[in-house]
């Protein structure tokens, strides 16, 4: 089976975490990062000096780990190049932002996932309470 060759822009805490699942990972190589402050990593990654120089290394896929005020500009660059993409919340500074992406994907077969933080989901909170109850009945009964 083929690895998916990804690129990391943003090498800070998330990028590294992205960055320690992918050595565990035998599906995913990870072939360049790019961050605005100066990196040391394994020396096979390709370290880019901007992120135009990250879209052009041989990625199948983009994993966006920045600040906000660059996040939807880079999403829509990498759509725009043909890469795959997975964006750390929040997705962008605005509503305009977020419509060029979404008009973008409606004509595109890219994935493009952003990593919401789930705790808030309905059926997390509905998880959490069954778990409070058992352990009250425990320590209770």
């Amino acid at each position: 089976m083929k690895k998916i060759s990804v690129g990391i822009a943003g090498y800070g805490k998330m990028g590294k975490i992205r960055e320690q699942s992918f050595q565990l990972s035998n599906l995913i190589e990870l072939v360049s990062i790019y961050d605005i402050n100066e990196v040391s990593t394994d020396p096979t990654v390709e370290v880019c000096k901007t992120f135009d120089d990250l879209l052009e290394t041989d990625i199948d896929a983009v994993f966006i780990s920045t600040f906000v005020n660059v996040s939807a500009d880079y999403v829509l660059k990498s759509l725009q190049r043909g890469k795959h993409v997975f964006c750390e919340k929040p997705p962008s500074i605005n509503a305009a932002e977020l419509n060029a992406i979404k008009k973008f994907t409606k004509t595109s077969n890219l994935i493009l996932k952003y990593g919401f933080n789930h705790r808030f989901h309905y059926s997390v909170m509905e998880a959490k309470k069954l778990l409070k109850k058992e352990k009250w009945e425990s320590l209770y009964g």
